[in-house]
């Protein structure tokens, strides 16, 4: 986010290594992905005020349906790829992680899960001082796993298969021919 200079969500930063500019890398592809399921939650904090975080569930469209190879290859559709990516402050503290709600597996590659927070929530996140790992109370767990997730992942797993399955009919064509 502080690398894409389109992103208006946080300051921008230009970063070279080696003389080599780092380009910014959206893993949700926003623009070609579909969002299935956004919802911003407000919670009451220990001091009584109150805070928001949003969770925001996007498919990524299957390879054949990328509008280039090269936009495919850079989302980097993978078993490691897939997951719930936190941001706090606009700072991506989880990568691609399903918090032990899910095992990663292929059917899922397609489903990739942004979940923001500001600092209001630290203490209920339970977020170390690095700001490197977060601990999802109970609640906050059940929610993601038993309300929030299970459609969007349902989707995306149908939309791998129903890929793969074309595919497969792909392949077999002709091959009973003779």
């Amino acid at each position: 986010r502080f690398l894409d200079f389109n992103d208006s969500r946080a300051r921008n930063a230009e970063i070279c290594v080696n003389g080599e500019k780092i380009n910014p890398w959206d893993p949700f592809v926003v623009g070609v992905s579909e969002i299935a399921a956004n919802q911003t939650m407000e919670v009451e904090v220990a001091d009584g005020g109150s805070a928001e975080f949003t969770v925001t569930a996007y498919i990524l469209p299957r390879k054949e349906e990328f509008p280039s190879q090269e936009q495919f290859k850079e989302a980097d559709i993978s078993v490691r790829r897939q997951g719930i990516y936190i941001y706090r402050e606009q700072r991506l503290i989880v990568d691609a992680d399903w918090l032990g709600i899910y095992s990663k597996e292929p059917h899922s590659n397609l489903l990739r899960v942004e979940f923001s927070f500001d600092h209001k929530l630290d203490e209920a996140f339970h977020l170390d001082i690095m700001k490197s790992q977060i601990i999802l109370n109970d609640e906050l767990w059940k929610w993601l796993a038993e309300e929030f997730l299970p459609a969007p992942r349902r989707e995306a797993n149908n939309r791998y298969r129903k890929g793969v399955q074309k595919n497969i009919s792909e392949q077999s064509k002709g091959a009973h021919g003779n």
